[in-house]
């Protein structure tokens, strides 16, 4: 009998266990100021956007966190991983999507109805740079603050570099 309560014990310490992780790998666990950088002097010309064009990547720590609700990840191409949480700390990686990450604002707002909840985090030193909903289906699509969704102009560039992410089975994330 005891060993029965034994068992039972440890299987539902178990389970639950596996439940807050997976609840956490969803909602992870931010450690610290997430408030974005001013980037006030990092804008695009004419339609063009891009809201990364003055990270410096050439020195200091830099890494890309995104983070995909669990929505999107069945609608994630194949080649990115589906995991809820996936990074990259290769500077040359992070170099070529800061020169990619370029965004046409069109005048109307296709995806209005989308709620972007998935979300990416450009990291500088440990200091959140730049964050924003992130949308990928089919094309990449961003929506910084004060813009509607915009769309990137070099979507299959950007998917191959984000294939390129590892994951992260730590649900938490240490911000200066």
């Amino acid at each position: 009998m005891c060993t029965k309560r034994i068992f039972l014990f440890i299987s539902g310490s178990f389970v639950l266990a596996a439940c807050l992780y997976i609840t956490l790998m969803f909602n992870p666990i931010w450690i610290g100021n997430t408030e974005p950088i001013s980037l006030s002097s990092c804008h695009g010309a004419g339609n063009v956007y891009n809201p990364v064009d003055c990270f410096d990547t050439s020195k200091g720590s830099n890494e890309i966190i995104v983070h995909f609700d669990a929505d999107d990840l069945p609608s994630l191409p194949s080649t990115i991983k589906r995991w809820p949480l996936i990074s990259c700390t290769d500077r040359a990686t992070i170099q070529q999507i800061c020169q990619n990450f370029q965004f046409e604002c069109l005048e109307i707002d296709y995806l209005e109805t989308t709620e972007g909840n998935s979300q990416i985090y450009f990291l500088k030193d440990g200091h959140v740079f730049f964050q924003c909903p992130f949308h990928f289906e089919g094309n990449i699509a961003i929506k910084p603050m004060g813009l509607g969704w915009i769309f990137a102009l070099k979507s299959d560039s950007l998917s191959n570099l984000f294939a390129q992410f590892k994951p992260m089975y730590i649900p938490l994330i240490v911000c200066e």
